[in-house]
């Protein structure tokens, strides 16, 4: 704790001294962790991005990440970015990770150019023109293209350029896997594909599956698959069809860093539905209910909501429990059950959202 404290002091002091310029006169390199945390305060006391990123500033720092979407950069800063060569790159400003909005061509290619190191790219809102330099980030292992409409033809061929590409992420697109499946090629070190809000469809996502055996897992919450049943690829596929997807689809949203609890919602309403069918294969109850804990958990933490994940357990007492009440269940559990402390504990929370009389 008085190392953090430390560290968050001093990185408040240096960013302080960049934002007055204090040290244009000194020939100072850091590293990290500090130089990120120096990075990330002076983000937050002025939006004056140039003071990192100008070729003098007699304060160079190493970055694990860059990000823009917080504060102003403009196109005289990502000039500066193109003017490094390799060498000053790796002393002045090395990256791993670039996040960016809304760049031209000229400042997206610069990006490609300047930084062959990068591990992670995330490009909002531009055209597939932007990335016909991207065949240069050959250790590029993460691709992110958000918002995005992909014309006919656009050349996204390029894209399997990537040797070790692993992730790819096209949330909020339209015709990216229509233009990849008119493509040849393949990425052959791919793990995972995040899908959401685009219009990929069955054909094209077997397709995809048929052309990356690497592939592990596919995420298509918000798409024409999303309550298509997959069951029979040899992949993880997040989707809301059948219970066991459903439940594969909300443990991945529980361990995101950002939860979003508009999808945990309603990802537990489809598990109460499915309570109700006659088939629910996949279901493993030692799986549900833990999971049904971890999800109190995250609640007690970071949200007051919780009454969707009680109808949940509601519908499963119905279905394995017919015809007894909560208290019921309680003085009937066999304390030889294995699981007891599950069982015991899901009709506990039912009965502090539902009392009954």
């Amino acid at each position: 704790m008085l190392v953090d404290s430390l560290l968050k002091l001093s990185s408040k002091a240096v960013a302080k001294g960049l934002e007055i310029d204090f040290y244009k006169n000194y020939d100072v390199s850091l590293e990290p962790p500090l130089s990120d945390n120096v990075f990330k305060e002076l983000t937050k006391i002025t939006q004056n991005c140039s003071l990192v990123i100008a070729k003098k500033t007699g304060l160079k720092l190493n970055l694990s990440s860059f990000d823009h979407t917080s504060f102003a950069c403009t196109e005289e800063d990502l000039q500066n970015l193109y003017l490094h060569d390799i060498r000053s790159l790796v002393i002045h400003l090395s990256l791993k990770s670039f996040k960016c909005r809304f760049v031209s061509d000229k400042e997206c290619q610069m990006i490609c150019r300047s930084f062959p190191n990068l591990t992670c790219l995330e490009v909002s809102c531009f055209n597939m023109k932007s990335l016909n330099e991207i065949h240069r980030l050959t250790n590029l292992q993460t691709l992110i293209l958000y918002c995005n409409s992909f014309n006919p033809w656009d050349g996204s061929e390029v894209l399997f350029k990537l040797p070790n590409l692993r992730i790819l992420e096209v949330p909020v697109s339209h015709n990216f896997f229509k233009n990849l499946s008119l493509c040849h090629g393949t990425f052959p070190s791919l793990r995972f594909i995040e899908c959401k809000r685009s219009d990929i469809n069955e054909a094209q996502l077997r397709q995809l599956i048929a052309q990356h055996p690497s592939l592990e897992a596919i995420s298509v919450l918000k798409t024409p698959c999303e309550r298509i049943d997959f069951s029979d690829l040899p992949i993880t596929v997040f989707n809301m069809t059948t219970f066991e997807s459903t439940m594969n689809t909300l443990c991945y949203k529980l361990d995101e860093r950002s939860l979003d609890w508009d999808r945990v919602n309603e990802l537990l309403g489809r598990l109460e539905e499915l309570f109700g069918n006659k088939d629910v294969r996949g279901f493993e109850e030692d799986d549900f209910l833990k999971t049904m804990m971890k999800v109190t958990q995250k609640i007690l933490r970071l949200s007051p909501r919780g009454i969707q994940m009680e109808k949940c357990l509601v519908a499963y007492f119905k279905r394995f429990f017919p015809d007894q009440s909560m208290t019921e269940i309680l003085q009937n559990l066999d304390p030889k059950d294995p699981l007891l402390i599950e069982r015991r504990w899901a009709a506990q929370t039912v009965l502090r959202f539902f009392p009954e009389e």
